[in-house]
């Protein structure tokens, strides 16, 4: 009864108190506001140079977390990327509004704004095309992925998206 006792609490110090540690850090309430905070504390101080089942599983956990937490600042910056190039067209679609309203009566100027507002909104059609396309080759490639058992990665914000948008200045 001794020895059980005793092969119990090694029992619970070895396996059953780090898997309460770790599901209690998993079970956390997240609130969209403090996601990308809890994604970049989620370390185990304890469960890090174990080198049982428990580490390894602990550890497999860290990379994903790492990889949400590089999927969440990519999105992060996809966003402001996104806004920005959407907001230099419609600023100068606005802008140009502006300059038809001051000059009705010179229809030579008041064509070559309508052309350059045209321009404007052809571009920002072009940007959602992308970014739609884009989505839905994501989309595509993470379930191949998930069928073939690999990992589901996403690559919208490292394909040439960014890239095509920078360069689409007309």
């Amino acid at each position: 009864s001794g020895i059980t006792l005793l092969i119990g609490a090694v029992f619970a110090f070895s396996l059953a108190f780090p898997l309460r540690r770790l599901s209690r850090r998993l079970n956390k309430k997240l609130t969209s506001d403090d996601v990308a905070q809890h994604l970049t504390d989620f370390r185990i101080q304890s469960l890090e140079k174990r080198k049982d089942e428990i580490g390894l599983v602990y550890k497999n956990l860290i990379k994903l977390n790492d990889n949400l937490a590089h999927i969440f600042a990519d999105k992060e910056r996809f966003a402001a990327d996104i806004s920005h190039e959407i907001k230099n067209p419609v600023s100068s679609i606005i802008a140009h509004t502006e300059v038809i309203k001051g000059n009705l009566n010179d229809q030579e100027k008041v064509q070559g704004t309508i052309t350059t507002i045209q321009k404007q909104a052809i571009r920002i059609n072009k940007l959602v095309s992308e970014i739609s396309e884009a989505a839905t080759v994501d989309h595509e490639l993470v379930a191949a992925n998930t069928r073939r058992g690999g990992p589901a990665k996403v690559s919208i914000f490292s394909s040439g998206l960014m890239g095509s948008m920078s360069g689409s200045v007309i």
